[in-house]
Formats: C-alpha cells, structure tokens, sequence
C-alpha cells in the first residue's frame, strides 16, 4: 500500500486547526488508497521558528518491499500533488489560513520531487525537482 507520511517543521507548533486541515488531506489521499501517518514531534523549548508560509514535507513510500515502477509512482506523486493544491487552495478561499502554503512531496529515495508554492487560490509556483524546472501557474 502506498503511503504519504506527512511531516511538520520541526519549530512549528501543531494547532489543532491545522491538525483538523491535514486530516482532511489524509481523509482525501486515503480515498484513493493512500495511507497517510502524519509525523509530528513538537519542538524543544526555545526552538520555535515563525515563517510566513505554513510548511508541510509529504514522504511517498510503500510498506511492501518491492517498490512501485516508475511510471506507477510518477502517478501517485501527480495524483498527490493535485490533490495537495486543491486542499491548500480551500484553505485559502475558505479563511482557514493567510499564509502562503509550501509543500513538498519527496520519494521513496527521500529526494524531493515536486514543491508547491501557493500564495493564493490564483498564485501557484510548482517546482519540479526531477526535470529542474519550475512553472507559474495560476490555471491549476
């Protein structure tokens, strides 16, 4: 089964309505069969940070241990990465949040492939790590 463990900065304090908005995301990613623990310790004492974007890091995997071809994965990255901008921009129109989301998707190597920037539901910037490339797109 694959999985999309969620992982916070380790100097962000988990509020419980960004714990609520994450496991909206887990119930969505599940829904196509994607198991999604979410990886949080809070930080030591003194060690907070504060950052203009809410930060989240999603590691894809599988628990079996024959991994999934390429192809198959390149899937499950774009499935998540759609899904992952449709999530962050509701936040934004919804009020939930001010702050520009960043996200992160990494592969099963725990190199990044994709990071999306949306500082708001119009302003998305999508880096691909795996071609080097990066794309402004308010059209997503």
């Amino acid at each position: 089964m694959p999985t999309a463990t969620f992982r916070i900065s380790g100097t962000e304090i988990l509020h419980e309505d960004r714990k609520r908005a994450l496991a909206r995301l887990a119930d969505d990613l599940q829904s196509f069969g994607v198991e999604c623990p979410l990886n949080y310790r809070p930080p030591d004492p003194g060690r907070r940070g504060v950052t203009w974007f809410e930060v989240l890091y999603i590691y894809l995997g599988t628990k079996a241990l024959e991994s999934l071809t390429g192809y198959v994965f390149d899937a499950l990255a774009e499935q998540t990465l759609g899904r992952v901008i449709n999530w962050a921009k509701d936040r934004l129109r919804r009020g939930e949040t001010n702050r520009p989301q960043s996200i992160t998707i990494y592969g099963p190597d725990n190199e990044p492939l994709i990071t999306v920037k949306i500082r708001s539901a119009e302003q998305i910037e999508i880096e691909d790590h795996r071609s080097g490339t990066s794309d402004d797109d308010a059209s997503q």
